[in-house]
């Protein structure tokens, strides 16, 4: 486990987060990814926040919704 932002993070619920935040679609016929220009203006130093949908998240995955709770 590990450390985040005072948070004890598991490897696991790290990995599935990220995977989340790298191919969430609203629509999956769409090839846009919905976080992508977050994460990119973070990268870029434009940005040291992101905000996420919460219902993305209980859509995308069970076990990612009830550590985040």
């Amino acid at each position: 486990m590990e450390a985040f932002g005072g948070f004890v993070m598991d490897e696991q619920v790290e990995n599935v987060f990220l995977e989340f935040l790298k191919s969430f679609r609203v629509d999956a016929n769409k090839p846009e990814l919905y976080y992508e220009a977050e994460i990119e203006a973070i990268r870029g130093g434009e940005s040291t926040m992101m905000y996420i949908d919460f219902s993305h998240v209980m859509g995308f995955n069970d076990a990612l919704q009830k550590e985040c709770v």
